[in-house]
């Protein structure tokens, strides 16, 4: 990964202990600042602590990412000035189909690809305006093969995938990655 440009900062959405707080510290490394968005603060301090070992500041916001008003309140402050965004958010519901309500499935749905989309559109209008920036959505292999028990996941998780192609062909000429 190569070093960030001065005063950088990467937005990790969904963090959480595991992958999120170790995006986190991969991004500090490389000299990026963190912002963290979840619906807890139960990650706050192991992220905190992954960025502030490379000598760089983390910022904790709660927000739901599956409502788009607190989405668009946590990052009105911030999108200028985020190179990098990952969306790493997911609700994991394992169940048969014939038990999954459509509540669950809306909840997961929500969590998964409606949140990413919601931070999606936070950043790239400032990203494409400078010609610069990356958007990443973490995946799973329910991405491309659903299993039993998995709808909703895996629905999700397609969705995600197809909204990241998307984007990806709309922005990728605008220097968005």
């Amino acid at each position: 990964m190569a070093e960030a440009p001065q005063g950088s900062k990467a937005l990790i959405a969904g963090i959480a202990a595991g992958l999120g707080v170790a995006i986190a510290g991969r991004f500090a490394k490389a000299g990026f600042d963190v912002i963290g968005l979840a619906r807890s603060g139960r990650a706050a301090q192991g992220a905190g602590d992954a960025v502030a070992e490379c000598g760089r500041s983390y910022e904790h916001v709660t927000c739901d990412l599956a409502d788009p008003q607190q989405v668009r309140s946590a990052l009105a402050p911030h999108a200028g000035d985020i190179e990098i965004a990952v969306y790493n958010a997911h609700q994991l519901l394992i169940a048969p189909f014939g038990e999954t309500s459509g509540e669950d499935f809306e909840r997961v749905w929500r969590a998964g690809c409606f949140g990413a989309m919601t931070v999606a559109q936070c950043v790239l209008s400032e990203m494409a305006e400078r010609g610069s920036g990356t958007v990443i959505f973490t995946g799973a292999t329910a991405g491309v093969r659903g299993g039993a028990r998995f709808a909703a996941f895996a629905s999700a998780k397609f969705a995600l995938r197809g909204l990241s192609q998307s984007l990806a062909r709309e922005l990728g000429p605008q220097g968005v990655h």
